[in-house]
């Protein structure tokens, strides 16, 4: 029998989980849910940059990511999502650093809109961690959808060496 004591496995995703990661960023506010065609293509194209995290044989987490095209040197880690159920573990961080080992990359970049403090916290955990600086700037403004008013993303650029302003 599983503990909650007992480590995840990470592993990247399989091609058939795109609707159960669906679900997930579903159950996971605030983040922007995809259409599940996306998922199913995160989970096929982009396996080797995402990572699935297992707890009880069931996925309590998920990250996707990508490796920018215009910089090989930067992963762009997308969505960051832990399951309810399985929150207040570390499990955001473990999978972050998971992921941090499995690349070349030395810098990495996320978006985060300025209410989300969770992910913010995360992602400045991450950076103190693994010894990163920090520099942020304005990504996307804010714009009106059809749901209201989407908040601005800030580009949080997570990067080795020299302080940055």
């Amino acid at each position: 029998m599983e503990t909650d004591n007992q480590p995840p496995l990470m592993r990247p995703p399989k091609p058939g989980e795109g609707l159960v990661v669906h679900e997930l960023i579903r159950n996971c506010a605030p983040l922007d849910l995809n259409s599940e065609y996306a998922y199913h293509l995160l989970c096929r194209h982009f396996a080797s940059t995402c990572v699935i995290a297992e707890l009880e044989s069931r996925i309590a987490g998920f990250i996707s990511g990508y490796i920018k095209p215009s910089d090989d040197q930067t992963f762009f880690v997308w969505q960051v999502a832990v399951s309810p159920d399985f929150r207040k573990r570390g499990l955001g961080l473990s999978m972050l650093h998971w992921l941090a080992d499995q690349t070349d990359c030395k810098q990495f970049e996320t978006t985060i809109s300025p209410s989300n403090k969770a992910s913010q916290s995360l992602f400045l955990r991450f950076a103190a961690d693994r010894g990163l600086n920090v520099r942020r700037e304005t990504f996307i403004e804010s714009y009106e959808t059809e749901k209201g008013l989407h908040e601005e993303e800030i580009l949080f650029r997570f990067v080795p060496g020299q302080k940055l302003k």
